[in-house]
């Protein structure tokens, strides 16, 4: 799904990044409480975003950044598919 940016105002494209960023902080959060893996829960290596269905990033959490893994697993798969 494409739209056209100048079809959104400033004040909603704001408010939808806010909201992204604290769902993936929240999602984060959640990760690291529920985590046995010390890796997970002390060192805090993962990282959580939100992507298309291509593995473009559409946002991401102040963590560690998510680079191209998303986009290389969904090639990936479907090749499997």
């Amino acid at each position: 799904m494409k739209t056209n940016n100048e079809n959104i105002d400033i004040i909603k494209r704001e408010l939808l990044r806010n909201a992204m960023c604290s769902l993936i902080d929240q999602m984060g959060l959640a990760m690291v409480r529920t985590s046995y893996s010390p890796l997970v829960r002390d060192l805090f290596d993962f990282t959580c975003g939100f992507t298309d269905a291509e593995g473009n990033y559409i946002a991401q959490g102040l963590l560690n950044p998510m680079g191209d893994a998303m986009k290389r697993g969904l090639h990936f798969m479907k090749e499997d598919w």
